[in-house]
Order: structure tokens, then C-alpha cells, then sequence
């Protein structure tokens, strides 16, 4: 038998169901904050607390958001997916801070890398002084008990502080899933 081209204007609107819509277009956002004060100073550290998922009116998310457990994050479905740090500072003058997104396919139990990282060095005259990083990489789900991210910030020994509030996005996480992998 052969297959015949329906055109879109023969079909009713009520025969175009979500569930024949699924897999079309953005199908889940979600976005995370980072709600009290992260100190860090030499080396690399990973943020394991202090998150919610954003709550504050008029703020919303799309389909089945994320799930997080001690800083590790795990995706709700396999898929496409954009993500998105934001990562606000306040450091020394002449330190370095980056802001780092890792990522594993074996759920961390042995490895992970690095999938995005962004430095930034502070030059001046010895005032506390600061910055916003924005680093973000697409993200190829295919298993969601293994691959999995989380989020961490680095800098070179002089103290620094991550920004933060649970009112408003200062220091946050935003997974944008576009489609099937």
C-alpha cells in the first residue's frame, strides 16, 4: 500500500495532540541558584550545597526538571541538552577565578571531565573586585543513570567568594533540553 502526503490544513486542530507533538521543539527547562556563600581559595572546588531550583514569581520551568543530590546533577531524560553556568564573584586583585562545568558518563564513580571552564584574572590596586562568567557546552545525553554534571568554580590561592541569593539568580545552573540524542 502506498503512503499518501496529508497537507496540515486537511487535518483538525483536534487531531494534533500533545502526544503526537512530543519530541518537537524545547522540551524541558530548568534552572538552578546557588542560596548561600561559597568561600573558596587554592585549586579547584566542586559547589555540593546550597541549591534550589528557582522559586520566586514569576519564575518558571518547562517539563520534568532536574534532579541534584550533594552538588551532582541527573537529567530527567535522554536527550539534547544546553547548559548554561552563570557564575558570580567577588575576588583580590590580580587572582585568577574560573568557573567550570564537568561531566561523566559513568554517574562519577570513577570520572568525569571537564566540558566548559572560563578564567578571568583581576588587575588593579589591591580592592576586592569581581566578575560574571557565563560558560555553557551541549550536552549529549544517552544514558541517565551515567551521565550526569556539576559545577564548580577555581582560583589560585587568594580568597574568593561566590554571589548568591535565594530570591533572585545570581550564581545559577540553567538545562535546556532541545530534543532526542
Amino acid at each position: 500500500m502506498a503512503l499518501s502526503t496529508i497537507g496540515t490544513n486537511s487535518l483538525a486542530d483536534s487531531a494534533v495532540t500533545s502526544d503526537k507533538a512530543s519530541g518537537l521543539g524545547v522540551t524541558m527547562v530548568d534552572q538552578w541558584r546557588l542560596t548561600a556563600n561559597k568561600d573558596f581559595n587554592d585549586g579547584e572546588q566542586i559547589i555540593t550545597s546550597n541549591l534550589e531550583r528557582i522559586d520566586t514569581s514569576p519564575q518558571g520551568v518547562l517539563g520534568s526538571g532536574m534532579t541534584e543530590s550533594s552538588g551532582v546533577f541527573t537529567f530527567p531524560s535522554t536527550g539534547i541538552y544546553q547548559i548554561i553556568y552563570t557564575m558570580s564573584y567577588q575576588s583580590q586583585t590580580g587572582a585568577y577565578t574560573g568557573a567550570i562545568i564537568r561531566g561523566s558518563t559513568d554517574g562519577f564513580s570513577s570520572s568525569d571531565v571537564v566540558l566548559a571552564r572560563a578564567y578571568d584574572r583581576i588587575q588593579g590596586g589591591g580592592d576586592t573586585d569581581g566578575g560574571t562568567f557565563n560558560v555553557t557546552t551541549l550536552y549529549d545525553v544517552t544514558n541517565t543513570s551515567n551521565n550526569k554534571v556539576k559545577f564548580g568554580f577555581q582560583s589560585n590561592g587568594t580568597s574568593a567568594d561566590l554571589e548568591y541569593s535565594s530570591s533572585i539568580n545570581i550564581t545559577t545552573m540553567t538545562f535546556i533540553r532541545f530534543g532526542d540524542t
